[in-house]
C-alpha cells in the first residue's frame, strides 16, 4: 500500500534541498567562528602544543609558526562541544610534561643587555620629572576651574575650540602634488611645521616645503617599498630622519638627507616608526610580531619586545617618554612601561587588526584605529574604553590627536600650556579623512576624495593644514577656504 503525503507539507525539490544543506553548513561555520572568538587560547607556544597533543592533533606542521599553530588550535576547539573545549583548555600537563617544561623553561620577556639596563635607568630620570611637571600644571588648572578664581584660561580654551571648529568646517582642498611613481604609504609634518615628509612604495621618502609643497630632497637606500618616514623631535640634539621598509631594515639619515646607518634585526617587513621625545631612541614595529628599541646615536638594537602573537603595525611613545603603546594584527593593543619592560595594560575591544595608535598630549588617553572601521578612545586611568567612534566604512589607516599647541587663530597671544588637544584626526581607505571633536567625539568635518584610498594623514596646527597621502600617488593638502 503506497504511503500518502501529508497535505500540509510539500516535499522539497532537489535544488531546494541542496540550498538548505548549504545554508545549514554556512550557519554551522558562522557559529564555529563566533565560538572561536570567545575561546581563550594560550599565548605560550609550549601550552599550545600541549593542547594540540591533548586533542590528538600534530603539535607542529611543516612551515608552521607559533601564530599559525595557535590559530589551528582555535579552529579545532571551535568544532568541539563547549564542555569538551573548556575541558581541554583547563587541563593541566602530566607529571612527565611538567618535568620537561621545568627543564626547558621558556622566558616570556627577552633578557635585556647591560646597555638596556642603563637606558631603563636613564628613562626613569628622564620621564618622571616630565610627568611630575605635567601633573602639577594639570592639578593647578583643575583647582582654578573648581574655584572659578581664574576664568581666563578656560575662556581662552573655549575660544580656541569654537574658532578652530568653525575654521575646520570651512576646510577644502588647496593643493595636489604627484608624490611619487608608486602609491604613497605615509605623510608626516615636521615638528616645526615647515616641512612635509612622504614615503612611497618606490622605496624612497621625500621632503617637501609645507606651505608651497615644493620638493626639497629625496631619502634613498631601501631595496623594497618604504612604509614610513619620521623626523626627530625639536628637543633632539640634532635633526635626523628615519625610514622603514619591506626590506626588513630601518635607515637613519642626517639633516642633509645622506644615509648614516642601517638598522638590521627584524625578520620581516618593518611597518611604522616613532622617535622617543628625547630623540635618543627609536621604536620600530614589524611583521615579525615584535617591536624593537634602537639607540639612534650608536645605531644598535637595545631591545626586542615580544608580546603580540601576530604582526605589530604601529608603536608610539607618550609625551613623557616613559610609556609606549603597540598595536597589531592580533586585534590587541598593549601598553608598555619602558622603565621596567612590563606590559601594564591590554586594549581588548577591536574585532579586526589594529593598525594605528596615538597618545593624547596629556598622557591620559590613547586612541586606536582598526580594520573594523572604528576608532576607540581608551582611558588609561580607568583602564577601559571610554568611547567607540564609528568612523569610516572601510579600514582605518591612521588616527592621531591634534598637537597641543595653539592653531593659527591665536597668533602667539596665548601660551601653548593653556591648550589641550581638542580634536582627533582619522583617515581610511574609504577615501575620507575626518576630524572629530575631542570633547564629545562628534563629527566636525569630512575631507573626501571619492574612490581614492587615503593611506595616511597628519595635521599642521602652525600653518592650519591637513595633509593626506593617497594610493593614487598624490599628496593632497587641505586648508581653510581662501588659503590657496
Amino acid at each position: 500500500m503506497e504511503q500518502q503525503e501529508d497535505p500540509e507539507f510539500m516535499p522539497l525539490t532537489d535544488s531546494s534541498g541542496v540550498s538548505q544543506q548549504k545554508h545549514e553548513a554556512l550557519m554551522t561555520q558562522l557559529d564555529a567562528q563566533k565560538k572561536a572568538k570567545t575561546l581563550q587560547i594560550p599565548t605560550e607556544d609550549k601550552e599550545v602544543k600541549y593542547k594540540l597533543r591533548a586533542i590528538g592533533e600534530p603539535v607542529c606542521l611543516f612551515g608552521e609558526g607559533p601564530a599559525e599553530r595557535r590559530d589551528r588550535l582555535r579552529f579545532f576547539l571551535s568544532n568541539l562541544d563547549e564542555k569538551e573545549a573548556i575541558k581541554v583548555l583547563t587541563a593541566k600537563a602530566s607529571v612527565h610534561e611538567k618535568v620537561v617544561t621545568t627543564s626547558k623553561r621558556e622566558i616570556f620577556y627577552t633578557e635585556g643587555s647591560k646597555e638596556l639596563k642603563k637606558i631603563r635607568e636613564w628613562l626613569i630620570t628622564y620621564s618622571i620629572p616630565r610627568s611630575q611637571y605635567r601633573l602639577v600644571h594639570t592639578q593647578a588648572k583643575r583647582k582654578r576651574d573648581e574655584s572659578d578664581a581664574d576664568r581666563e584660561a578656560e575662556d581662552a580654551q573655549d575660544k580656541y575650540y569654537e574658532e578652530s571648529d568653525k575654521a575646520l568646517r570651512d576646510f577644502g582642498l588647496v593643493g595636489t602634488v604627484r608624490g611619487d611613481e608608486r602609491p604613497l604609504s605615509s605623510v608626516k609634518y615636521t615638528p616645526d611645521g615647515k616641512h612635509l615628509l612622504t614615503s612611497s612604495w618606490t622605496g624612497q621618502a621625500k621632503v617637501w616645503e609645507a606651505d608651497t609643497q615644493k620638493h626639497v630632497m629625496t631619502l634613498r637606500g631601501h631595496k623594497d617599498r618604504c612604509n614610513d618616514v619620521i623626523v626627530t623631535p625639536n628637543t633632539a640634539p640634532k635633526r635626523m630622519f628615519a625610514t622603514s621598509s619591506a626590506d626588513k631594515t630601518v635607515r637613519l639619515y642626517g639633516e642633509d638627507g645622506v644615509s648614516v646607518s642601517t638598522l638590521e634585526g627584524h625578520l620581516a617587513r618593518v611597518n611604522r616608526l616613532d622617535f622617543h621625545p628625547s630623540g635618543r631612541l627609536l621604536a620600530s614595529a614589524s611583521h615579525d610580531a615584535s617591536w624593537k628599541l634602537w639607540d639612534v646615536e650608536r645605531g644598535t638594537e637595545l631591545m626586542d619586545q615580544e608580546g603580540h602573537s601576530r604582526a605589530v603595525h604601529d608603536v608610539k611613545f607618550d609625551t613623557d617618554g616613559g610609556l609606549a603603546v603597540s598595536v597589531g594584527y592580533d586585534v590587541y593593543g598593549r601598553l608598555w612601561d619602558l622603565r621596567t619592560g612590563s606590559n601594564i595594560m591590554v586594549f581588548d575591544g577591536h574585532v579586526k587588526p589594529v593598525v594605528s595608535a596615538s597618545f593624547h598630549p596629556n598622557g591620559g588617553y590613547i586612541i586606536t584605529g582598526s580594520e573594523d572601521h572604528t576608532a576607540k578612545v581608551w582611558d588609561l586611568r580607568k583602564r577601559r574604553c571610554m568611547y567607540t567612534i564609528l568612523a569610516h566604512s572601510a579600514m582605518i589607516t591612521n588616527v592621531s590627536y591634534f598637537p597641543s599647541d595653539p592653531v593659527w587663530f591665536t597668533k602667539g597671544e596665548v601660551s601653548s600650556d593653556v591648550f589641550s588637544s581638542e580634536f582627533l584626526l582619522t583617515s581610511s581607505i574609504d577615501g575620507t579623512c575626518k576630524v572629530w571633536s575631542g570633547r564629545d567625539f562628534s563629527h566636525v568635518k569630512t575631507l573626501a576624495t571619492p574612490g581614492e584610498k587615503i593611506m595616511s594623514a597628519d595635521v599642521n596646527t602652525k600653518l592650519g593644514q591637513i595633509a593626506t597621502a593617497h594610493y593614487d600617488r598624490n599628496l593632497r593638502v587641505w586648508g581653510p577656504e581662501g588659503y590657496a
